[in-house]
């Protein structure tokens, strides 16, 4: 055996550790179009009931019913953020729960954490604007790349995600009416884009210890593993051929993108924000997208 092949043979382990996360192409089981409003912006399970939140509605926590032909997106509760002074429009970003079965939804234009009671009847700001300690992590430098998602640990503790440029994770905890927050960013990759777009998050899902980010431009899903000061992909579940199947995707591919996203122990869910883009294969269809995949083993 030569020195190279002897050589190689003994970094093989090593340079396994770094190889990217194969990605895993994940099974359609079922796509259905959605009834009811128009911008889905964040998903979640509670007690096997469905529900959204949508960036043009401050006032609304909807439930998404599947029906035989679409899902349907009706009114579960209403409610009244308290106010916030020079704040016009919230744009809820996502939805998240707690054990007793309270609501967590993420504002990015306050880029604060509401809680509403699950009867809607109280709703109260449970962290301040947090911007300031993602702001040193790079995070939150451009418009629109505001928080997008929100996985609830417990009614005092959280992670959120930073959009874009950079793309971040943040845990936040609140004790005693301190805020304690750490940011980390998450622009490094783990893999080469398959489609060229700047790295970014649109939602989080929390199993357990388990911590899943929706990857909207490398349009996938991701387990991420906090290494030290890092975050990194443990493994890489794509939706792409999904979304380019002539049968979903939408005519200007600018839109059409996974904004909510939550699981079950079979299944993976998925809900499209397309902004009222149409339908590639009918320009008269301009509603979004609910999907649900097999959750790989």
């Amino acid at each position: 055996m030569s020195i190279h092949v002897l050589i190689l043979l003994l970094l093989a382990p090593v340079v396994a550790q770094f190889e990217a996360p194969r990605p895993i192409e994940l099974e359609l089981i079922r796509a259905l179009p959605v009834e009811g409003a128009t911008e889905p912006s964040g998903l979640t399970i509670l007690a096997n009931r469905l529900f959204v939140v949508s960036d043009n509605d401050d006032r609304t926590i909807f439930e998404l019913r599947i029906r035989e032909t679409s899902a349907n997106l009706t009114p579960h509760v209403r409610f009244a953020a308290p106010p916030l002074d020079g704040v016009a429009k919230l744009d809820f970003e996502g939805i998240s729960h707690d054990k007793k079965g309270d609501f967590y939804l993420v504002s990015e234009s306050t880029s604060r954490v509401l809680r509403v009671s699950q009867d809607g009847r109280t709703a109260e700001w449970v962290t301040p604007d947090i911007r300031e300690v993602g702001r040193k992590k790079g995070l939150f430098q451009i418009v629109n790349g505001g928080l997008e998602g929100v996985a609830c640990v417990s009614p005092q503790q959280f992670f959120l995600c930073a959009e874009r440029q950079a793309r971040g994770i943040l845990k936040v905890r609140v004790r005693d009416g301190q805020t304690e927050t750490e940011a980390w960013n998450c622009d490094e990759r783990d893999w080469d884009s398959p489609y060229g777009r700047p790295p970014d998050f649109s939602d989080l899902y929390l199993e357990k210890d388990r911590l899943f980010a929706l990857m909207r431009s490398d349009e996938g899903v991701a387990e991420m593993r906090r290494d030290g000061e890092r975050f990194h992909a443990r493994q890489f579940w794509s939706f792409g051929r999904t979304l380019r199947d002539p049968a979903y995707s939408y005519r200007d591919s600018t839109y059409g993108k996974a904004e909510g996203l939550s699981m079950d122990r079979k299944r993976i869910y998925l809900i499209l924000d397309n902004n009222t883009d149409t339908r590639s294969n009918n320009e008269q269809d301009a509603r979004p997208l609910f999907f649900i995949f097999k959750r790989p083993n």
